[in-house]
């Protein structure tokens, strides 16, 4: 059987359990609804108790029971799919997906409460010492950013000589 085929085969496979475990879950659903309506008509509304051909304990044992066997057979269907599906080998290497690096990720622009920020650091290229920080709005989505150095890395750290 070439890969087509076992493809199909498992797509045909996989529809009829669906199916099947659906028909059983609608019939379970169906049957819990009529066992809460036949306890109910007998506590609520003061009906015989064997109207519905059963007492409420009965029913309710009896829809246990069902719901029980049909969640054994779902269970059953189940492992037997997955059985049917898993591959042959096991143990074989997994292909990993490739990792993304540095190089890959684009850069997030800065941004401040949902605001671009654009900013300009006066001198230019300034780095170190101490900085005073105004923001001035250009519009709804940016920000300008005015970085002036206030107090030089010289003044704060002198060097030794």
């Amino acid at each position: 059987m070439d890969e087509a085929e076992s493809t199909d085969a498992d797509m045909r496979l996989r529809i009829k359990y669906r199916r099947v475990a659906t028909l059983l879950l609608l019939i379970a659903i169906l049957f819990t609804l009529w066992t809460l309506a036949a306890v109910l008509s007998v506590f609520s509304f003061q009906m015989d108790a064997r109207w519905a051909l059963l007492s409420p304990t009965e029913w309710v044992i009896i829809d246990t029971a069902l719901v029980a066997f049909f969640l054994l057979i779902d269970l059953a269907i189940y492992s037997r799919y997955r059985a049917k599906t898993r591959p042959l080998h096991p143990k074989a290497p997994k292909v990993k997906k490739p990792r993304k690096t540095k190089i890959d990720k684009a850069p997030a622009p800065p941004t401040i409460k949902g605001h671009e920020v654009y900013t300009v650091t006066l001198p230019m290229g300034a780095k170190g010492g101490i900085f005073s920080k105004t923001f001035i709005p250009i519009d709804d989505n940016r920000v300008l950013q005015l970085r002036y150095q206030m107090i030089p890395p010289t003044t704060l750290w002198p060097s030794k000589q």
